[in-house]
Order: C-alpha cells, then structure tokens, then sequence
C-alpha cells in the first residue's frame, strides 16, 4: 500500500469528523497524539487548528490565559538574556536566546507563512505596500519577539568572532521580518567583516528602499558613503554624508569630508539640483523614497475611513517627521477634529 502524503493525510482526518463537537475532539486528540509521535509537523497544525475551532469559548479563554502566561514568561526570560549582554555575560545571554529560538520554532504557528514579526505597524504596512493587499495577504502577527532573539544571538556571535554565524542569524532574521531596518542594518555591517562589500552595499539600497525614520535614512547614508568613498567615488560619497547629515547631524560625516577633501581636494555642489543630479548619475536614491510615502499616504486615507484615528495619527506623524510637509500638521488637525466628533456621538 502506498504511503499517504500530508495533503491526503489530513483529507482522510477530515472524513472522519462527525460535526459533533465533543466527538470530533476526541478524536482529533488521538490523531494528534500519533502525530506528534511522528514529529509530521503539518498535520500536527492543521489538526490543532480543527481542535481549536471546535472549542467552546470558556475552553478558549483557558488557552488565551495559558499562552498569555507563557509569552509573559518568555518576555521575562528575554529580557534577562539582555541585561546579560550588556553586562558581558555572553555564555548565559546566549544558553536562554538559544533556548528561546528553539521553543519558538517548535510553536504550530511556524507551520503558517502569513506570521511575520513586525516590530512597528508601520513595517507591515511597508511590506503589504497597500490596504488591499494587506486585507488580501491576511497578515498575522508572531507572539513574540523571535526577529529580536536572532539580533542579540547575531550580536553574541560577533562578541565570539563569528561573524558567518552572525549573518546567517540576521539572515534567518528577515525571513521572519523582511522590513526589519535594523537586521538589515546590522547584517550590511556584517557583511562588510566578511568582505562581502557588494552584497553590504546592496543590502543598504533595500535599506534605502524601506526606511521609515530620520535615523534610519542618516545611518544607511553614512555607510553607502562609506562604501563610495573606499571605491574613490569621492563626489557621491560627500554626497551621501551631506544627506545623511540633513537626516540626523553626526560629526563622523564631517570627518569623512575632511579625509576626502585631503585626499581629492574640495569638491563643489552647485545647489541642491547639482547633489540631486549627482545622484542619479550613479541611480542612488535621493532621500525617502517615494513607494514609503505613497504606502503611509494610501495607510493614512484607510485609517480615517474606518476611524482608525490612532493609527491614522501615528502614520502622519511619521510622515511630518520624514518630510518636514506642512500638509501633515493639516491632516493632524483633521484627524484630531474627526476623532472629537467620534468622541461625541459615542
């Protein structure tokens, strides 16, 4: 007899539910049991799922409360392999990330694409690039904070001098959260220790692409002018410290000014357009892009319709932050107004 496969497998399962309840829990449970005997951890979660639809609620608050103790325990645990960081005590700080990373991956919910681990809305919203196809990826949220478990672990390996399994960590990282600015940021950093240059320097072009902070923009500015300035690409490389200075003043973007001018001699802008047209010239972004703006705009617009003024405020704010547009205290005034209106009719 041929083996079933775990598509088949979970058909055959279903052929056997009753549509009552109690006895379709219990024998869902046996299946469960023997397959998680077999470690088959996609059946594991699809019958998981079937046994948690069939629960009634007073069944579900008994889990809701389970899981929220041991997501409290495990924020508790992290935060102790933090402060052991910091204090140096690398060995300790890593037997409790390692511990956390694996509890994590036995978890059902690994077995589901659509769970990322965004650590601000707006990475999400940035990912999804659009309302509709947010509502249509149907996009959950992991429990914990499994992206920042792979960035002190990275951190650690670095302390070991072992930065390949620090990159493979922060790679591993962004599967978990493909707009995480900081992984990327930090991996870029990496990649430079391995002289891996090209990918560090493609790596901050995503960057570029994503960045939804001031610091962001100012940080992935300094490096890309970094990388120009070590290929003799002197009048892109000022460039890019002259931007990332606008961003976030840093006195390291002057001082690499000063060891190009000794090098190359005083370079001249004429005007923002010349900075501008210098970018282009070697196809680098200039500034936020505009698929970031467009995203917190289109975001911004599908708050308010569905009077969403806290997420609606916090989009605007970004958006007054990254681009300085008077546009955006107007439409902080309007959500204000609208949320009072709210307010009232309740």
């Amino acid at each position: 007899m041929n083996k079933l496969n775990n598509k088949e497998i979970i058909e055959d399962i279903k052929k056997h539910l009753t549509g009552i309840n109690q006895v379709d829990i219990k024998y869902l449970n046996d299946q469960l049991k023997k397959y998680s005997k077999e470690k088959n951890d996609e059946v594991v979660y699809e019958i998981f799922t079937m046994i948690y639809k069939r629960l009634d609620p007073e069944a579900l608050q008994k889990i809701h409360s389970q899981v929220e103790s041991v997501q409290a325990k495990r924020i508790a645990e992290f935060t102790e392999a933090i402060k052991l960081y910091n204090n140096k005590e690398y060995a300790k700080s890593k037997e409790i990330l390692l511990k956390l990373i694996d509890l994590f991956e036995k978890q059902f919910y690994m077995q589901k694409l659509n769970y990322y681990d965004f650590g601000e809305k707006i990475e999400g919203f940035i990912f999804c690039e659009t309302p509709a196809k947010m509502d249509k990826m149907n996009i959950k949220f992991y429990p914990e904070p499994i992206t920042r478990y792979l960035y002190y672990l990275a951190k650690i390996h670095h302390e070991e001098n072992d930065d390949s399994l620090a990159a493979i960590d922060l790679e591993k990282s962004l599967a978990y959260n493909p707009r995480c600015i900081g992984n990327m940021m930090y991996l870029s950093i990496i990649y430079n220790n391995l002289n891996k240059n090209e990918e560090a320097f493609e790596l901050l072009k995503e960057v570029l692409k994503y960045a939804y902070r001031k610091e962001q923009l100012a940080s992935a500015y300094h490096l890309i002018g970094r990388y120009y300035q070590e290929n003799q690409k002197y009048d892109i490389a000022i460039g890019c410290f002259l931007i990332s200075n606008y961003y976030f003043e840093n006195e390291d973007n002057y001082n690499a000014i000063m060891e190009i001018t000794k090098v190359a001699g005083v370079i001249h802008f004429n005007g923002a357009d010349d900075i501008v047209n210098t970018f282009k010239k070697y196809n680098l972004q200039h500034g936020v892009s505009e698929r970031v703006i467009f995203t917190i705009n289109d975001f911004i617009e599908n708050s308010i319709d569905k009077m969403n003024y806290d997420t609606a405020e916090y989009l605007t704010k970004l958006a007054f932050e990254l681009t300085n547009n008077n546009k955006y205290k107007v439409q902080l005034m309007k959500i204000k107004a609208l949320r009072g209106v709210k307010n009232e009719t309740r």
